[in-house]
């Protein structure tokens, strides 16, 4: 799995003592961080300090948010369980399908995806 950073070039092949590091140091993960299977499938997370964030997937077309907002300790253990191939990230939590985007929310996430591409192209 990958790691996508704000503002950072995507880190391929994480493991565990650097998932932990990246969402242990604010200031290296930016405001959001993506622990990505590829560009349709991953598990991401938004906020600063100890929280509360916001946590969503993606699994093929279909994208969810949690109705929780978790502490950043939830979100390292979700994270966690995610790059072990586990399933208590999901289960634990209620999810709430997003509807797709339109306008500029569309146009950010499109542009969060090409910057992601660009940069798994350009550590190839």
């Amino acid at each position: 799995m990958d790691l996508i950073m704000a503002g950072s070039k995507a880190v391929l092949g994480v493991d565990a003592q650097l998932v932990e590091e990246i969402l242990a140091d604010d200031s290296r993960r930016g405001e959001f961080v993506i622990l990505q299977v590829d560009k349709n499938t991953f598990l991401q997370a938004s906020g600063e300090g100890d929280g509360p964030y916001v946590l969503e997937y993606k699994d093929g077309g279909q994208q969810f948010q949690a109705l929780d907002e978790p502490t950043k300790d939830e979100v390292r253990e979700a994270f966690l369980d995610y790059l072990r191939g586990g399933s208590e990230w999901k289960t634990k939590r209620h999810w709430r399908q997003l509807a797709a985007r339109r306008g500029c929310s569309q146009a950010a996430a499109v542009l969060v995806l090409l910057v992601a591409v660009v940069a798994t192209i350009l550590l190839q």
